[in-house]
């Protein structure tokens, strides 16, 4: 998953009340991020940054949870829920993910982020892995990022506009 901050204030409010004044608003809302805010873009260049073969031999040809297989690239939307453990919320997130029962791809993006390699294995595998954790994603999203970040701004202030005209004609 990519991280992304982009502070947004009264998001949740602002959707609550399009839900309640024009229903049908959201799902245009959700719709527009979808194919008009650079997210499609940045799923492009996301996959082509992810490597169409294993990045390491043993990975390839094999049936085991390790394999190599291409991830599944996609956008989750949902309206914004805060949890108990953080105030803050996503209303976007980028996914990128093996196929179940797979987690080569994650392991091969992502090993050495958080151990720095434990053991004698641990420190072969990232030495043959290139660069370092987030191998794929991340730079494929970074060239999107702020392109991103401006079209979601950009719808979410056009439908924050909308419901605070029509809340004024109420």
């Amino acid at each position: 998953m990519v991280a992304m901050r982009l502070d947004v204030e009264g998001v949740a409010e602002t959707l609550a009340a399009i839900r309640k004044i024009e229903p049908d608003a959201l799902k245009a809302l959700r719709n527009e991020i979808k194919n008009d805010s650079g997210v499609t873009a940045a799923i492009s260049s996301i996959k082509s940054e992810i490597p169409t073969v294993a990045p390491l031999s043993g990975m390839a040809n094999h049936e085991g949870e390790t394999r190599f297989t291409s991830p599944r690239v996609f956008i989750s939307l949902r309206s914004p829920r805060r949890s108990m453990s953080s105030a803050e919320s996503s209303l976007v997130t980028l996914v990128a993910s093996s196929p179940k029962g797979s987690f080569g791809f994650e392991l091969s993006d992502m090993a050495g982020r958080a151990s720095g390699g434990r053991n004698a294995r641990g420190r072969a595998l990232l030495r043959n892995l290139s660069a370092k954790a987030s191998r794929f994603v991340y730079p494929g999203f970074e060239k999107k990022e702020k392109n991103v970040a401006d079209g979601v701004k950009r719808i979410l202030d056009k439908y924050a506009e909308q419901v605070n005209v029509k809340l004024r004609v109420m």
